[in-house]
C-alpha cells in the first residue's frame, strides 16, 4: 500500500514551530549550521537545476541524507549511522524532527513517482522551504555578501550564549571554513 503522505505532511503538520527543546546547545548549534550552509545550499542546487531531471534525482537523494544528518544531530543519532547509510537508515527510519517515518518520507519527496522536472522541482522546494519556516528564529542565507554578514552574526550570539554556558563550541572554526 502506498502511503498518503505528500509534501503536504510537513504543511498539514501546523505552523507550529519544528520543536528543539531539550537538545544541548552544541546539537542546536550543529543542527542551525547544517540548515543554513548545506541545507540552504542544497534548496539553492535545486532551484537552479537548469531542467537536468536525473540531476535533479541525484539532489533528492541528498535532500534526504541532509534531513538525516539534520535528525541525527538533534537525536543524538547521527553518530551511529554511517554516511554510506544515511539514505536508507531515513527511508526505513524516518525524520523524527518532522515527524515523519520512513514511508511518509519517501512519499513526501514522492520517491516512487515518476515525475516531470517541474513537478520533482517544486515538490522538493516547497518541502525544504515549509521545514525551513517552521524552524524557530530565522536561518541566515550563507550566499552573498549580506548572508555572510548573517552568519558571522549567528555564530557570535551562539559564541555567546555558549559562553554563558560554559559550552564548546569549538567545533564550528572548522565550519566556518567549510562555508
Amino acid at each position: 500500500m502506498k502511503p498518503e503522505t505528500t509534501t503536504a505532511a510537513v504543511e498539514d503538520a501546523g505552523e507550529a514551530e519544528i520543536a528543539i527543546a531539550g537538545t544541548d546547545l552544541a546539537h542546536v548549534v550543529d543542527f542551525y549550521w547544517l540548515s543554513l550552509s548545506k541545507f540552504q545550499n542544497l534548496l539553492e542546487d535545486i532551484e537552479g537545476a537548469d531542467h537536468r531531471l536525473e540531476y535533479l534525482k541525484s539532489l533528492r537523494y541528498q535532500f534526504i541524507v541532509c534531513l538525516q544528518e539534520m535528525d541525527g544531530i538533534l537525536t543524538g543519532g547521527v553518530r551511529r549511522v554511517g554516511t554510506l547509510h544515511m539514505l536508507s537508515y531515513a527511508l526505513q527510519m524516518g525524520v523524527g524532527f518532522l515527524g515523519m517515518s520512513g514511508p511518509q518520507l519517501a512519499a513526501a519527496v514522492r520517491l516512487h513517482d515518476e515525475l516531470e522536472y517541474a513537478e520533482l522541482q517544486d515538490c522538493l522546494l516547497r518541502l525544504g522551504k515549509t521545514m525551513i519556516a517552521r524552524l524557530p528564529g530565522a536561518i541566515p542565507a550563507a550566499q552573498g555578501g549580506q548572508g555572510q554578514r548573517e552568519v558571522l552574526r549567528a555564530m557570535r550570539v551562539w559564541s555567546a550564549a555558549a559562553k554563558e554556558m560554559g559550552e564548546d563550541l569549538s567545533f564550528l572554526a572548522s565550519r566556518l571554513r567549510e562555508l
